[in-house]
């Protein structure tokens, strides 16, 4: 069984033992043939790179693509009204590819949550972080999972953590140099689970978000 990073910035070494989704950035050059997968879409701290939806398109009908994102909303960003417009066009073409969504979002999840409720495709929010009602909220929808790392190696771990169950949770890198199997160690830890358990369990919601083909 392998370990699992569902957002990452780095490409592991090859024929390593993790399945990665590797961030590319929108526009940026994704070969044809990885060892790895991909995720693309227009991140809102880039928003004044220029937008073609049909490139977009291109882009995530490429076969290591298997999700857009990181895309989203950022209130410690500027020009807010225009990373929403921008998000919403991006929402409408992943809900004609049906693909998986990875978000990303900063004290915005009131204005995520509204647009989000009719995607029909798994949902990932990365380094997930919100209050416990909201959580509760989004626990009802599902389609969405939740995404940890940095998070678990904190003094104080987000209280939201406690809620969901490993059913919704994957492990991820972000920007970070670690492997992601520390995340696992530390989130077996926090949630008094064996490490094989969470690592079959991690597996298996991978492979109910992005279909059997991904079983290792």
């Amino acid at each position: 069984m392998k370990w699992i990073d569902i957002h990452t910035h780095k490409a592991y070494k090859y024929q390593c033992d993790v399945i990665f989704i590797r961030n590319a950035f929108l526009y940026a050059y994704v070969p044809k043939q990885l060892n790895y997968f991909c995720s693309n879409g227009l991140h809102p701290w880039y928003i004044n790179q220029p937008f073609d939806s049909n490139e977009l398109l291109q882009l995530l009908n490429q076969e290591s693509t298997i999700a857009l994102g990181e895309i989203g909303l950022d209130r410690l960003k500027p020009n807010f009204n225009q990373q929403l417009d921008l998000f919403k066009k991006q929402l409408k073409i992943g809900q004609q590819l049906n693909i998986p969504l990875i978000l990303h979002c900063v004290k915005a999840y009131p204005e995520i949550i509204e647009l989000i409720k009719d995607y029909q495709a798994p949902i990932i929010f990365h380094q997930f972080q919100c209050n416990i009602h909201l959580t509760k909220f989004l626990l009802n929808q599902t389609n969405v999972y939740f995404s940890f790392g940095k998070q678990l190696f904190r003094k104080q771990i987000p209280p939201c953590l406690d809620l969901i169950p490993i059913e919704r949770i994957f492990l991820e890198t972000d920007t970070s140099s670690m492997h992601v199997k520390d995340c696992y160690k530390q989130l077996a830890k926090i949630k008094h689970v064996k490490l094989e358990a969470l690592q079959l369990c991690i597996e298996e919601n991978f492979i109910a978000v992005f279909g059997k083909q991904f079983r290792t």
